[in-house]
C-alpha cells in the first residue's frame, strides 16, 4: 500500500497517545500478543539466539519472552536504526543493555543495510 497506514493503525491512534506507550505496555504489545496468538506456535525450551529485526525502543522480543516464561534466550540480538537514539532518551527496554535478564547485542542499522552471518532460533 503506497504512502498508506498499516492496516488498524488509524483507528488505534485515534484511542491511543503515544505518551502512554512505555516500556511496561509497550507500542500496543497487548494486541500483538493475542494478534501472534500468545505465541502458542513456538516450541518450548530454550531458542538460545533470537534476532528481532526492526525491533524499535521496547521490541516485541521482551513481550513473547515474558508471554512464554517457558522459552529461554541466552543470546538476544536487536535491529533497528534509531537504537542510539531510544537509548539515549532513556525510555528504550535495552536501555541497560539487557532484556529480560539477557545480555543484548544492539545493532544501529536498517533491515535493509544489516547483513548477518550465523544461524537464529527465532
Amino acid at each position: 500500500m503506497r504512502g498508506g497506514p498499516r492496516s488498524g493503525s488509524c483507528a488505534l491512534a485515534k484511542t491511543t497517545s503515544k505518551s502512554e506507550w512505555n516500556a511496561e505496555t509497550g507500542d500496543r504489545a497487548e494486541m500483538h500478543v493475542g494478534q501472534f496468538n500468545f505465541y502458542k506456535s513456538l516450541p518450548s525450551g530454550n531458542l538460545v539466539k533470537i534476532i528481532e529485526i526492526g525491533s524499535g525502543q521496547w521490541t516485541q522480543t521482551s513481550f513473547m519472552l515474558k508471554e512464554l516464561s517457558i522459552l529461554i534466550a541466552t543470546d538476544i540480538t536487536l535491529v533497528d536504526p534509531g537504537t542510539t537514539g531510544y537509548i539515549a532518551s532513556g525510555n528504550a527496554a535495552y536501555k541497560d543493555g539487557q532484556l529480560t535478564g539477557v545480555r543484548d547485542i544492539l545493532i544501529e542499522a536498517t533491515s535493509e543495510a544489516f547483513q548477518f552471518s550465523g544461524t537464529f532460533n527465532a
